[in-house]
């Protein structure tokens, strides 16, 4: 069970990490695209941005993932499908 908390919590620190930095290199980019106005450089920043979501969905698919199973999410077994 241990490893499991453990592994969540490098999860989710490794996501925020990614989010911190996304959001710096969208702040940089989208700066840097509007005054070369160049869009290949703010579609760059928008590329960030989606990275940023993907880490936060990350986050948020790790945490449900770690909840306890109940009567309407019961926890099924691979061994009893084969």
């Amino acid at each position: 069970m241990s490893n499991n908390i453990d592994r969540e919590k490098v999860i989710v620190k490794t996501s925020v990490i990614g989010i911190a930095v996304n959001v710096l290199l969208i702040g940089f980019k989208a700066f840097i695209g509007f005054l070369a106005m160049s869009v290949s450089i703010i579609m760059d920043a928008v590329n960030n941005l989606t990275d940023a979501l993907s880490s936060f969905i990350t986050i948020v698919g790790t945490k449900l993932a770690g909840k306890k199973p109940n009567k309407k999410h019961p926890c099924l077994k691979i061994s009893s499908l084969i």
